[in-house]
Formats: C-alpha cells, sequence, structure tokens
C-alpha cells in the first residue's frame, strides 16, 4: 500500500508520479490543493484542445452516475484522456462511497477522476483502494522546514534567490498559511 505524497514532493516531481485512473487530493491548505490539481491537469491534458477534455463538477449536487459518463466519455479531440475533477468532494464521497469503492477496483480506461476533499480518512476501505491502485497527495499545511526548502526551490523557478534567513523572516512575518 502506497503512501500518500506531500504536495510539496509531488510538485516537486511531476513526472515521477504519472496521474492513476482515480486521484485524491486531500487536505487543509487551499493554495497547495489548486497547484497539485493545476500540475495533475497540465500533466493529464497535455493537447491543444485540452479543455475539451475536462470536466469540473461540484461535489454537494454531482450525481456519479453523471461523473462515470464523463468519465466513460471518449475524448473527440486526439483521442485522449478525459479529466473530471470534483470539487469539494467530501459530502459526493460520503454519498457514493460504495459505488467509489467498485470503480476503484474496476475504473474505466479512458478517465482520469479526482476527488478533491477535505479529510481523508486512512482507516477506510475507499483510502485503502485509492492507495493500492491511485494517487493520494496530502495538501496539508506543511512544517516550517519543508516551507523554507519549498520557498527556495520557488524562487529558483522564477528565476531568483533568497538571501539566507530571508524565508524564516518572512514565515515570521506572514506565517505558514501559503
Amino acid at each position: 500500500m502506497a503512501a500518500p505524497l506531500t504536495a510539496l514532493d509531488y510538485l516537486t516531481q511531476v513526472a515521477a508520479h504519472p496521474a492513476a485512473p482515480v486521484c485524491v487530493v486531500f487536505g487543509d491548505e487551499p493554495y497547495l490543493k489548486r497547484r497539485v490539481v493545476a500540475a495533475l491537469r497540465n500533466s493529464v491534458l497535455t493537447t491543444d484542445d485540452a479543455e475539451l477534455s475536462l470536466c469540473r463538477a461540484d461535489g454537494s449536487g454531482t450525481l456519479l452516475r453523471d461523473v462515470i459518463d464523463e468519465l466513460s466519455t471518449v475524448s473527440m479531440f486526439g483521442g485522449g484522456r478525459r479529466l473530471v475533477i470534483v470539487e469539494d468532494a467530501d459530502e459526493f464521497v460520503t454519498r457514493f462511497r460504495a459505488d467509489l469503492e467498485d470503480y476503484v477496483n474496476r475504473p474505466v480506461s479512458s478517465g482520469i477522476l479526482t476527488l478533491v476533499v477535505s479529510t481523508w480518512a486512512a482507516t477506510t476501505r475507499l483510502y485503502k483502494a485509492v492507495a493500492e491502485t491511485g494517487l493520494q497527495i496530502d495538501c496539508k499545511t506543511p512544517a516550517k522546514a519543508a516551507v523554507v526548502k519549498w520557498l527556495g526551490a520557488a524562487a529558483k523557478e522564477h528565476n531568483s534567490k533568497l538571501a539566507p534567513g530571508a524565508a524564516d523572516q518572512l514565515l515570521e512575518m506572514v506565517g505558514l498559511e501559503l
């Protein structure tokens, strides 16, 4: 059973962790969740008309059969995979837990289901099923040392450099909220 990746580890090595038929993005840090979902989207939908293969749904009012229909629909353009992102999916997971457990064991090959939830209990059968065949990314607020390291890497991404101690000072002023 694979342990969930931390969001910062995933974001620094997206290519090393390809999207699985079912991906779960969970945790309390909204910025990391947005970045992880965007990275998943960019890794799955690589053609010029990628937006046509993307479906976003709100977990509070979405039915599982509609999600499965979207996942089963073959992309008209480029033959690529479909990506269905269910945002705020806590209620969705609660309503359809047994059916989602079945789906994880027999996913459709034409689509990637991404559930974005706040909580993701490791004691459930659904968690364990996704741990076996899916991709789980933990977006909880990271420890200060991880954020300091990440800030240095983020500065390099933007062709910049942080002075020694600057990341620590920044975190003292604004806190760990990314």
